[in-house]
């Protein structure tokens, strides 16, 4: 018998209602960060070089070591392949205890996962997003607010309006979960009866412990998700790199406050600009930050009365991006 890398039958060993294809079990096993082991998890680049190799991601389960060397995967990415998939039986493990804490993963390969991510982002998209609470809130673009932390009460009052108005229009209020604009954008579209998607830069596990958060998950009115691992600590990075997840969830996102040139606000909103995956909508009245106007310079659209999103949100072109490979390959 010709020796494969893994046999798929460990996964039959835990009990769970986590119905995975294998291509999303291969996925996770070899990207998913789980605080398992040292090995460090394959980034975007090296799947997509197994992807080349493989029909299809999941056949690396039973594909011989020598027939991926001959297809060109090298020594080393070979290597960490087979120690990643060979973690398989405490992966799941861990996927059991996160499904007892109602969180779940959904992969590039699930139909569940969120268009616009893979649409907006191509092949920068996660992929794999660890959730609680309804995936189904992902289906339609939400309104994106955010802002700096360190923000006056204007600045307060003027995210919770806009909020109050998203709602109104349907649609569900989008946020990092921060302190000062995130938070305050959030309370006020939970207590005007409305949904709260919240994209988390640090660990899901934490941020959906509060009693509060528990209650609003269950009542359907939040849903929390992160594009990282589901235990990941805080980290500078990793917030920064969660502002593109808002972005791409969302029709647009209102920058209520942000300083000029600096801070993880004026980073996402730039970013957003320039690389055109969403669109970008800047408070113009009072309480907004020192970035605000130089902002709209760049091209950002100015709203200076919330009542006035909905004109906002009806003049919005969607930006035109180059189709790569990946989207061509998973939408």
């Amino acid at each position: 018998m010709v020796p494969t890398l893994f046999s798929p039958s460990l996964w039959l060993s835990r009990k769970t209602d986590m119905d995975l294809s294998e291509d999303s079990r291969a996925l996770i096993c070899l990207s998913a960060r789980l605080g398992i082991g040292d090995i460090e998890p394959l980034r975007g680049k090296e799947i997509h070089l197994l992807q080349e190799a493989l029909p299809t991601l999941g056949q690396i389960f039973q594909t011989p070591r020598s027939e991926l060397i001959h297809k060109g995967i090298s020594e080393e990415l070979l290597e960490r392949s087979i120690s990643l998939v060979n973690r398989a039986s405490g992966v799941m493990s861990s996927l059991v205890r996160l499904e007892e804490m109602g969180i779940r993963p959904v992969t590039l390969y699930d139909d569940e996962y969120p268009i616009n991510l893979k649409k907006k982002l191509g092949s920068g998209a996660p992929q794999i997003l660890f959730y609680s609470g309804d995936l189904t809130h992902l289906d339609s673009d939400g309104i994106g607010i955010v802002g700096s932390r360190n923000v006056d009460k204007d600045g307060l009052k003027a995210a919770e309006a806009i909020a109050q108005n998203a709602v109104k229009l349907g649609y569900p209020v989008v946020s990092g979960g921060a302190a000062g604009i995130d938070q305050a954008a959030m309370r006020s579209a939970v207590e005007s009866g409305g949904v709260v998607v919240t994209s988390l830069g640090h660990s899901l596990v934490k941020g959906i412990e509060p009693p509060e958060a528990q209650r609003l998950l269950y009542e359907g009115q939040i849903m929390f998700l992160t594009p990282y691992g589901p235990e990941d600590h805080f980290s500078i990075g990793l917030v920064m790199g969660n502002n593109r997840i808002i972005y791409a969830l969302s029709k647009t996102t209102v920058v209520v406050a942000s300083e000029k040139e600096s801070g993880g606000t004026w980073a996402g909103a730039t970013e957003a600009m320039r690389k055109k995956f969403g669109h970008v909508t800047v408070w113009d009245g009072d309480g907004r930050g020192s970035g605000n106007d130089s902002l709209i310079g760049m091209g950002a659209s100015r709203l200076s009365n919330p009542t006035d999103l909905p004109k906002i949100l009806e003049n919005i072109v969607e930006p035109t991006r180059r189709e790569t490979y990946e989207q061509k390959r998973l939408i």
